[in-house]
């Protein structure tokens, strides 16, 4: 590997590190502003889940969570993460 691309490497994994803080944060802002006005739900989905921060924040309220997402390298990416 030459040094240009480790540096790619790098600069790539802290832009996702990046990512990763704003959409938990965003995550949290959705479960204050948002999930807090649903109550006596057992069931959500998650539609076009990506990262899957939404579906875990629905599972703090929800008995039963269903998150989706048609991009395969989303899906991939939170099997092995979580």
């Amino acid at each position: 590997m030459s040094l240009r691309q480790s540096g790619e490497q790098n600069l790539e994994a802290r832009a996702l590190s990046e990512r990763e803080k704003a959409l938990y944060k965003a995550s949290q802002i959705f479960e204050l502003k948002v999930v807090s006005h649903f109550t006596n739900l057992n069931d959500a989905l998650d539609v076009g889940t990506g990262s899957g921060y939404t579906a875990f924040t629905l599972t703090k309220h929800f008995k039963n969570v269903v998150s989706i997402d048609s991009d395969e390298k989303c899906l991939k990416m939170r099997r092995n993460k979580y």
